[in-house]
């Protein structure tokens, strides 16, 4: 999907991003498709982990694919990413996954100032925030239960810190006109 921000007032702020979510195999004919557009944010499920084995080479071939992109990618991670896997157990997956997409957007560092504006969490790099003509995105990998109580628990508490602080920080400047949250799968409550 291509959505598309728009200031009636003001034609030097619009600006239109891309939103998708797919597998490999899918994703290849959507790239094609991308022609305009400032970035665009891959919401997870990059294969899926009933299917195919969640190692290094999975993540990295979706990866590579993704690198292809003539946009800044951004990546949040979906459950069949880390949470679904089979071959491993979820928190080896995430770290899989991390290597892989954790900073890809600097991939298009010379061609975009996008690389430079992003901000991740300390604590779950797959959270990230940046702030864009005037739009604040705020992205969440916060998915699924990784059968690891306290760990959820200090995952979502951590991750409501995340969402909060960049809000907190931008709430009073004139310039800001909106915020997105974009997330595979959170529960706001």
């Amino acid at each position: 999907n291509i959505f598309e921000m728009n200031d009636n007032d003001s034609d030097d702020e619009s600006f239109s991003f891309y939103v998708i979510g797919r597998n490999p195999k899918l994703m290849r004919a959507e790239l094609k498709n991308i022609e305009d557009g400032e970035f665009f944010v891959h919401l997870g499920d990059i294969f899926s982990a009933k299917n195919q084995d969640c190692d290094g080479k999975a993540y990295d071939t979706a990866a590579d694919l993704l690198r292809k992109a003539h946009l800044p990618v951004l990546v949040i991670p979906g459950d069949e990413d880390w949470i679904d896997c089979r071959n491993v157990k979820p928190k080896e997956a995430l770290s899989l996954w991390r290597n892989s997409f954790v900073d890809i957007e600097k991939n298009w560092k010379g061609n975009s100032n996008l690389p430079g504006l992003v901000q991740r969490s300390e604590d779950y790099p797959e959270n990230f925030a940046f702030v864009f003509r005037g739009t604040l995105f705020i992205g969440i990998g916060n998915v699924g239960d990784d059968d690891d109580e306290d760990e959820s628990k200090m995952r979502e508490k951590k991750t409501k810190t995340f969402i909060k602080r960049p809000i907190k920080t931008f709430e009073s400047d004139p310039s800001l006109r909106s915020v997105i949250v974009i997330s595979h799968a959170y529960d706001f409550n």
